[in-house]
């Protein structure tokens, strides 16, 4: 069995939940929290590559220097590290993974409550309002990467334009 087979088992609900009045999750709903499923775990995995890259590369630095090798070869290897942290700081892996998940989650949250017809679910034409719903996490999630992004470059912009006046 493959990691994927379990994840998918667990989820499975999700793709049989239907709303007050039988309707289905609607397609853009699915598509966004698999969007969200999808691009999560592939920054867990670019987070977990660097990381441990990063570990290696500095801990062959003290290594190299015990066994007295060139010093240019040490030099080479801390090079890789100080590259390895950049890329770090630079790709943002971490600071995507759990975003990313965190919206994943709340998409769930919404289905769940569509699933069950739990408050705002609980009446007829429940679909717009979780696509409404999910289409509010995206765009909060989004907002929050670009201000995050730009909290990198030193900028104290608002992320929101600003209205104009005529």
């Amino acid at each position: 069995m493959t990691t994927a087979q379990p994840r998918v088992a667990r989820s499975e609900w999700i793709f049989e939940a239907r709303g007050p009045d039988g309707e289905p999750i609607p397609s853009s709903v699915l598509d966004e929290w698999q969007r969200y499923q999808k691009i999560a775990w592939s920054a867990r995995r670019g987070h977990s590559v660097v990381e441990m890259s990063g570990l290696v590369v500095s801990a062959a630095i003290p290594a190299l220097a015990a066994f007295a090798l060139d010093a240019r070869l040490i030099a080479a290897v801390g090079s890789l590290a100080v590259l390895i942290n950049g890329i770090r700081a630079l790709g943002g892996y971490k600071e995507s993974w759990t975003s990313r998940t965190r919206a994943r989650y709340a998409i769930e949250r919404e289905i769940a409550l569509f699933a069950v017809h739990h408050g705002k679910y609980a009446k007829p034409g429940a679909a717009i309002v979780l696509v409404e719903a999910v289409e509010e996490i995206c765009a909060g999630e989004r907002e929050g990467w670009v201000a995050l992004r730009l909290a990198y470059g030193g900028s104290n912009q608002d992320t929101k334009p600003t209205p104009r006046t005529t």
